[in-house]
C-alpha cells in the first residue's frame, strides 16, 4: 500500500528528531481582481520554469561523472522559479499556489548562498588533504613493505623512531592550514538556513488553510514528460511541513553548542578538551534555540497527525495522489499513530525505554542462548529544556593530554616461488596400497592466517583417474609417503618458514603452486604465494584523560551529577556506575583508550 511511503516518511522524519512553531503570515486581504490574475499568470510561468530547471537538473545528474560540488549547486539552482512564485505573493500573498511552489523552491536557495559555496569549497580543499588529528607516516626509509616491523607503536623497533619524531612535523603542516570553524557553519545556519525555512513554513501555513489546495505535478517536474500528472493536496502539505520542522530543529540544535577546535593536531586537542574550554559549551543563544526546537518537534508531531486526518478524510479518486490509501489501511494508520503518539510522550516527558540483551553461555557441551529485556527511564526533553552548560562539567575534574597510535592499511603482494629438483626421480609403484604410479599432475595450496592462528597445507596429486589429497592441519609430516611426495611436502614448509621469517607482518599468507611429474624424469614445480600484509600506514592523536581523583572511590563520589541534569532521572551514582559497568577492579585513573579503560 502507498500508505507505507507516508509511514515512513513520518517515522524517519520524527525520529530524526523534533520540529517548528511558526507565526502566522500576515496576508492581505485586499488583493484587486488584477492583481489576482496577474499573480496566477505569474504561478503558471513560475512552473513552467521549474519544468525546464528540473529537467535539466535531472540530465546533469545523469551524466555526472564524478563528485563535483559546483556542477551539483549549480543543477540545484531553481532561483529562476523561486523569484517567480515571489512576484506572484507580491501581487497577491494570499495565493496558495505561489505560497507552495515558494516554500519548495526557497529551500534550495540556501545552497547557492555566496558564504555557504564558499564554505562548502574550502572545506572541500582542506579535508582533501587532511583527516582531523591523523598524520601520515614517512615512507622513504623503510618503504611500504616495511619487512618486519610490527602494526602497533608498542612494538616499533628503535629503527622506526623517525616515524614517531617525524609525527609532530607533520602535524604542524596541517596546524598551519585554513581550517574552517563550526562556527563559520553556524552562523550561516543562522543568518540563512533557518531563516528560509522559517519562511517556507510559513507558506506552508497559508497553503494548510485552504482545505481544496491541490497543486499539480506535471509529468517534466517528474523528469519524465509521458508520465502521468500527480496531485499534491493537504496529505503531502502536512508531511511536508512535519519534514521541514525536522529540519528546523534539528538545524537550532546543531547551533546551541560550541563546537570549534582550533588547530587539529595535538595542542588544538588538549585546548578543545580542557575543562576551561569554550568547546562544548552552551552558546549565546543556544538555549533559546534548544528551546525553538522542541517546541518545533511537538508541532511537527502535531502537523503528522492532521496529515492523517485529512487522509483519513478524502473521499475523491486517489489514484494519482502521491500518497494514496487502498484497501483497509486503517491498522496501519493506526500503527503509525501509535508510533507518533510514542515520539511525542518522549518529547513531553519521562519514558521508558525497552531492548532485548542476547547472551550465550557454553556448558555441557553445547553453547546455550537466551535474552532478557532491559530497561531505562529516560527524559529527553531535558536536553531542551533545562540544557547543560558546559557538557565537560558533568565529568569529574581531569586534566588531558594526547597519545599516538598508528592507523594502518593492507596491500596484496604476489611473490613468484619454482622448484625444481634433478636429484629424485618421480618412479612407478604398481604395488603400493595407495596406488601410487603413472605421470602425475600436481597442485598444492597453502594458507594462513596469523591473527586467528590458522593454518592448513593441502598437496593434490591427479593420475591414473585417482587423487590422493594430503591435509595436514597440526603437524604438517609428509613422512610415510613416497620420496618425492615427502620432499615436494618438507621444500613447501620450509618456504613457508622463510616467508614467516621474512614477512612477519602479514595477516594472512597464500601460496598456490601447480606442476607435474613423469615418470623416470626430474620434476618441477613453479607457482606464486599471495601475502596480506597489514602495514602501519598513518598515526593518529587521540586524547587521555587523567582523574585527579587517585582512587575508584573518590572518583565515583567527584562526579557532579549522576542523572546528568535530569535525562536519567531515577540514577544514583551506583546505578550509574552499574549502567557502564565500571567496578573498582576496572577503574584506572588514566583514561587511555589505546591501553583500555
Amino acid at each position: 500500500m502507498k500508505i507505507m511511503k507516508f509511514r515512513s516518511m513520518v517515522v524517519l522524519g520524527s525520529m530524526g528528531l523534533l520540529m517548528f512553531s511558526c507565526e502566522n503570515l500576515i496576508t492581505d486581504s485586499t488583493v484587486s481582481p488584477e492583481d489576482s490574475a496577474a499573480a496566477v499568470n505569474a504561478v503558471n510561468a513560475a512552473n513552467a520554469e521549474l519544468e525546464v530547471l528540473i529537467t535539466d537538473m535531472i540530465n546533469t545528474m545523469d551524466n555526472l561523472d564524478s563528485f563535483n560540488v559546483d556542477t551539483i549547486q549549480s543543477a540545484l539552482d531553481f532561483s529562476a522559479a523561486y523569484n517567480g512564485y515571489e512576484s506572484a505573493l507580491a501581487l497577491d500573498p494570499n495565493n496558495t499556489q505561489a505560497n507552495f511552489g515558494s516554500a519548495m523552491t526557497g529551500l534550495l536557495q540556501v545552497t547557492n548562498n555566496a558564504d555557504f559555496k564558499d564554505l562548502v569549497d574550502r572545506w572541500e580543499t582542506y579535508f582533501s588533504d587532511n583527516i582531523p588529528f591523523v598524520s601520515d607516516l614517512p615512507t622513504t626509509t623503510l618503504g611500504r613493505r616495511g619487512y618486519g616491523m610490527p602494526t602497533t607503536i608498542q612494538g616499533l623497533p628503535a629503527m622506526a623512531s623517525m616515524h614517531i619524531l617525524a609525527a609532530p612535523l607533520n602535524f604542524a603542516k596541517v596546524a598551519t592550514g585554513d581550517i574552517p570553524q563550526m562556527s563559520e557553519l553556524q552562523a550561516i545556519i543562522e543568518s540563512d538556513f533557518i531563516p528560509i525555512v522559517s519562511t517556507s513554513l510559513q507558506r506552508l501555513e497559508v497553503v494548510e488553510g485552504d482545505s481544496n489546495f491541490v497543486f499539480t505535478i506535471t509529468g517534466a517536474m517528474q523528469g519524465d514528460t509521458t508520465a502521468s500528472n500527480l496531485e499534491l493536496d493537504l496529505t503531502e502539505v502536512y508531511t511536508v511541513d512535519m519534514a521541514l520542522r525536522v529540519v528546523n530543529t534539528l538545524l537550532r540544535t546543531a547551533v546551541a553548542y560550541n563546537m570549534d577546535v582550533a588547530t587539529h593536531d595535538s595542542a588544538g586537542m588538549v585546548n578543545a578538551l580542557n575543562q576551561s574550554s569554550d568547546f562544548l559549551t552552551l552558546r549565546t543563544n543556544g538555549a533559546n534555540n534548544l528551546q525553538t526546537a522542541i517546541s518545533d518537534a511537538r508541532t511537527a508531531i502535531t502537523k503528522a497527525e492532521l496529515a492523517l486526518d485529512f487522509l483519513e478524510a478524502e473521499t475523491d479518486d486517489q489514484s494519482n495522489d502521491l500518497i494514496t490509501t487502498s484497501g483497509n489501511p486503517a491498522d496501519e494508520i493506526q500503527d503509525v499513530r501509535s508510533t507518533l503518539s510514542d515520539i511525542q510522550e518522549g518529547l513531553n516527558g519521562p519514558i521508558w525505554v525497552y531492548w532485548e540483551v542476547w547472551h550465550e553461555e557454553y556448558s555441557d557441551g553445547q553453547w546455550l542462548e537466551w535474552t532478557t529485556t532491559d530497561s531505562l527511564h529516560l527524559n529527553p526533553s531535558r536536553l531542551f529544556e533545562a540544557p547543560i552548560q558546559d557538557l565537560k562539567s558533568m565529568l569529574p575534574v581531569y586534566s588531558v593530554s594526547t597519545g599516538l597510535d598508528t592507523l594502518t592499511s593492507f596491500t596484496n603482494e604476489q611473490i613468484p616461488i619454482f622448484f625444481s629438483t634433478d636429484s629424485l626421480i618421480w618412479p612407478e609403484y604398481p604395488n603400493s596400497p595407495q596406488g601410487w604410479g603413472g605421470n602425475a599432475n600436481i597442485s598444492a595450496y597453502y594458507y594462513q592466517d596469523i591473527y586467528a592462528d590458522d593454518y592448513s597445507l593441502s598437496v593434490n596429486f591427479y593420475w591414473n583417474s585417482v587423487t590422493v589429497y594430503v591435509d595436514r592441519f597440526e603437524d604438517l609430516d609428509f613422512s610415510g609417503y613416497p620420496p618425492p611426495i615427502e620432499q615436494l611436502g618438507n621444500f613447501l614448509l620450509d618456504q613457508i618458514q622463510q616467508l614467516q621469517a621474512q614477512n612477519n607482518e602479514y595477516e594472512s599468507l597464500s601460496f598456490y603452486w601447480y606442476g607435474q611429474m613423469y615418470i623416470g624424469q626430474p620434476f618441477e614445480l613453479s607457482g606464486s604465494a599471495y601475502l596480506e600484509r597489514e602495514y602501519p600506514d598513518q598515526l593518529l592523536t587521540y586524547p587521555i584523560l587523567t582523574w585527579d581523583q587517585d582512587t575508584y572511590t573518590a572518583w565515583k563520589a567527584a562526579w557532579p551529577d549522576p542523572t546528568f541534569n535530569g535525562i536519567f532521572p531515577d540514577w544514583d551514582i551506583e546505578a550509574f556506575m552499574a549502567f557502564i559497568g565500571m567496578t573498582e577492579a576496572d577503574w584506572q585513573k588514566v583514561l587511555d583508550p589505546k591501553t583500555g579503560f
